[in-house]
C-alpha cells in the first residue's frame, strides 16, 4: 500500500517528517518496504487550457490540440484518449526536461508540427498512471508552473498485517502513528449528520451475506469537478481520477477503509436487491469485460438483471458519467469470504475487494456514510432526494476484556507503570479503568427489573437477576452465563463463610410464574459485594408466611440487601466464584475499529508497543502459566 506523507499528515495535529512517520510505523506491525522521495517537476511544465481538438490527417490514433496559456496559443499532437476541449492540462513547453531525462523539443509528428507535450501523471512522477493526460482542477489559473501546485511529497510503500483491516486506511494508519509519536493527536475528518429513515428500499435476500446495507439517493451537480487536493491524494495513492462522485468514493475508501459504490439512479430499473447470481447470468463490469456469473457470486441487481458484483466491481449499465444528475450510493457490509471467492474466480482483485476481504466492522458503514455525504455535498452540491436508509441485520459487537496487570508483567518480563499503561491505552482509543466489581454493581442500583433483559434490547437500562451478573462480568471479558442455571454450573463452589466480592449466591424458586404447581429450580442469583451485602435485580420476595410475593412495579429494581435474605432462605442453593481476585484488574473496552483485539494476550501486545520494544528485556521469560 502506498501511503502519501502529506495525506496522513492531514489527520495529525502535529505534522511529522517522513523519518518520524517511518519511525512511528516501525513500532507497529506495519512493514516499511520503500520510501519514495518526492520529485521536482521542471518549471517549464505549466497549466494550459485545451481550446480545440481536431483529427490528425495522417494517424487515426493521434489528434491535434490547440492549447492556451498566458495569452499564448500552441499546437500539440497528442494520442491521449481523454483529450477534450475545456480541459486544464499539464503542458510541457519546448525545452522541458522530463524525469526520465527526455528533453521536449518542437517536432513534426506524422507530418504535423507539435510544439511541446501534454503530460500524463506518470510523466510528471505523480503516479504510475499513463492511460491518459493528467486532468487538472479547472479552477487553476493558466500559465503557472506545476512545480508550484503539484507537491504530493514523499510516499511510503508499506505492507500491512492480515488481521488489521484498519491499516488499509489512511485514518487507521494515522491513529497508529499518532499513538506511537510523542504528544500527537488525531484530527477527525468532518462528517455530515445522518438521520436514517425506517424503510426497506433494498431487498436483501441473503442477510447472512450482507449484514448491513446503507443507501441514499442524491442529486448531484452535472459537470462538477474534483478539487486539486482530492486529485493529488488519489494520484499519490495510485488511483486515477474518473468523475467527482467516483473520486470521492475512492478517496473515502482510502481514508476510512470502507468501499462504497455509486449508481446512476436514472439507469436503475425497478427495485434493487442483494441476492446470489443465477447460474451463467451475465454482467459487464466497469472495466468493459463481460463476465459469466455462478450461483455462488453475491450480486446487487435490479429488475433488469445484475448491476454489480458485490464488494468487487460495479456494472457498466449503471455507471456514473458526466451526464449523471442523480446517484444511488451504497455503503454495505458484505461477507469477506464470499467477496474473496468472487474476486479470485473472476480474476479482478480490486481495491474494494482487498478491503472487504479483511472483514470490516459494522460501525464503519455508518461513519463512512456521514463522511461521503459531507464531501458529496461540499464538492458536488449533492442534495438528499430519499434516505438515507440503514438496513442492519446484525448487532455491532463491543469487545470487553479484563486486563490483569500482574499477568502482563509476567508475560513481558518487566515491571509496568499502571498509569502509563492506562494513558497509552486511552491514546489508542481504548476505554480503560481499574475495575471494582462493587463499584460497578452500585452504578446500576435503581435500574428497573425486566425479565429476559439482554444486551441487544436493553444494554444497561434494565436487568433481570442473571443478566445483571452476566453484564458486569462481561466488562472484563468473562462470559459466566446468561441464565441462573448457567451461572450456577460455570462457577467454582465456595462456602458461605469464605464469600468474597464478586461471588454469586443462588436460591431456588418458581420459574416465571407465581403458581404452586409451577416447577421449581434455581431461579435467583445475587452478586456479593462484601461487608455482608448483595446487589440483585428483584421482582419477587418472600412474604411473612413464606409465600412468594410480587413487588409493586416501582419496587421491581436493582437493589442492595443483606446477604442473609438469601443465605438464610430455606431454598438457598449455594455460592459460586468465577474470579479469584480483581486486584490490579483493568476493565478495557476496545475501540470499534480494533477488531483484531479479542483476548487478554492481544492487550499484552498493545502494552509492548506502549512501553516500546526497545525498552523490553532482551530475553523474555518462559511461557509459564500466569495468575
Amino acid at each position: 500500500m502506498k501511503l502519501p506523507i502529506q495525506f496522513v499528515n492531514s489527520y495529525l495535529k502535529n505534522v511529522l517528517s517522513t523519518e518520524q512517520i517511518v519511525q512511528a510505523l516501525e513500532r507497529t506491525e506495519v512493514e516499511v518496504e520503500e520510501i519514495i522521495s518526492s520529485v521536482e517537476i521542471d518549471k517549464k511544465i505549466i497549466t494550459a487550457k485545451v481550446l480545440n481538438v481536431s483529427k490528425h490527417p495522417n494517424a487515426d490514433r493521434l489528434r491535434i490540440a490547440q492549447v492556451e496559456f498566458n495569452n499564448t496559443k500552441a499546437i500539440v499532437v497528442c494520442g491521449a484518449p481523454n483529450l477534450a476541449v475545456g480541459l486544464i492540462v499539464a503542458y510541457a513547453q519546448p525545452g522541458t526536461k522530463l524525469l526520465d531525462g527526455t528533453k521536449i523539443e518542437k517536432a513534426t509528428i506524422r507530418g504535423e508540427k507539435s510544439a511541446g507535450m501534454l503530460c500524463s501523471a506518470k510523466e510528471l512522477g505523480i503516479s504510475d498512471d499513463h492511460t491518459g493526460i493528467l486532468e487538472l482542477d479547472p479552477g487553476l489559473p493558466l500559465g503557472i508552473s506545476l512545480c508550484d501546485i503539484e507537491n504530493t511529497g514523499d510516499i511510503v510503500d508499506i505492507k500491512t498485517p492480515a488481521n488489521r483491516w484498519d491499516m488499509l486506511s489512511v485514518l487507521g494508519l494515522a491513529r497508529e502513528i499518532s499513538a506511537n509519536s510523542h504528544n500527537n493527536q488525531i484530527k477527525e475528518p468532518k462528517v455530515a449528520e445522518i438521520i436514517y429513515k425506517n424503510r426497506e428500499v433494498v431487498k436483501v435476500k441473503e442477510t447472512g451475506e450482507c449484514l448491513r446495507f446503507i443507501s441514499l439517493k442524491l442529486s448531484v451537480k452535472q459537470n462538477s469537478t474534483s478539487p486539486q487536493w482530492l486529485v493529488d491524494n488519489l494520484l499519490a495513492a495510485g488511483i486515477r481520477p474518473i468523475h467527482p462522485v467516483v473520486d470521492i468514493s475512492n478517496f473515502v475508501m482510502l481514508e476510512t477503509g470502507q468501499p462504497s459504490h455509486s449508481y446512476d439512479a436514472h439507469k436503475i430499473s425497478g427495485s434493487v436487491q442483494v441476492r446470489f447470481a443465477k447460474e451463467k447470468e451475465l454482467l459487464t463490469t466497469l472495466d468493459g469485460t463481460s463476465r459469466t456469473l455462478s450461483k455462488t457470486d453475491l450480486v446487487v441487481a435490479d429488475s433488469s438483471g445484475v448491476i454489480a458484483l458485490a464488494g468487487v466491481m460495479g456494472g457498466q449499465s449503471t455507471e456514473v458519467d458526466k451526464k449523471t444528475t442523480e446517484v444511488m450510493v451504497e455503503i454495505a457490509h458484505f461477507n469477506k469470504t464470499t467477496v474473496r471467492k468472487s474476486a479470485l474466480r473472476h480474476g479482478i482483485r480490486t481495491e474494494a475487494s482487498a478491503r472487504f476481504e479483511k472483514g470490516l466492522p459494522l460501525p464503519l458503514q455508518d461513519f463512512t456514510a456521514g463522511r461521503l455525504l459531507y464531501l458529496l455535498s461540499d464538492i458536488c452540491e449533492a442534495k438528499v432526494i430519499d434516505g438515507p436508509f440503514d438496513q442492519l441485520y446484525s448487532w455491532p459487537w463491543i469487545q470487553h476484556i479484563g486486563l490483569r496487570i500482574r499477568a502482563a508483567e509476567k508475560f513481558l518480563g518487566m515491571k509496568l507503570d499502571e498509569k502509563n499503561i492506562l494513558d497509552g491505552l486511552h491514546n489508542r482509543g481504548f476505554e480503560a479503568e481499574h475495575f471494582s466489581i462493587t463499584k460497578e454493581a452500585r452504578k446500576h442500583l435503581g435500574r428497573p427489573y425486566k425479565w429476559g433483559a439482554n444486551f441487544k434490547q436493553d444494554g444497561s437500562s434494565a436487568f433481570d437477576c442473571s443478566y445483571l451478573i452476566d453484564y458486569i462480568y462481561s466488562l472484563i471479558g468473562q462470559m459466566v452465563g446468561h441464565q441462573c442455571l448457567q451461572l450456577f454450573e460455570s462457577g467454582k463452589e465456595v462456602d458461605v463463610s469464605e464469600l468474597k466480592p464478586g461471588d454469586v449466591i443462588f436460591r431456588d424458586g418458581p420459574w416465571i410464574k407465581l403458581k404452586k404447581e409451577e416447577r421449581k429450580g434455581i431461579s435467583h442469583a445475587a452478586l456479593y459485594i462484601g461487608n455482608g451485602k448483595i446487589i440483585h435485580a428483584v421482582d419477587t420476595v418472600r412474604g411473612k408466611n413464606g409465600e412468594w410475593v410480587k413487588l409493586p412495579k416501582n419496587e421491581q429494581v436493582v437493589r442492595e440487601d443483606p446477604v442473609e435474605i438469601i443465605t438464610e432462605d430455606p431454598d438457598f442453593r449455594g455460592a459460586r466464584r468465577y474470579v479469584d481476585s480483581f486486584n490490579h484488574t483493568v476493565a478495557v473496552t476496545c475501540p470499534w475499529w480494533r477488531t483484531d483485539i479479542r483476548i487478554e494476550q492481544d492487550l499484552f501486545e498493545e502494552i509492548a508497543k506502549i512501553v516500546g520494544y526497545e525498552n523490553m528485556p532482551t530475553s523474555l521469560p518462559s511461557q509459564a502459566p500466569t495468575d
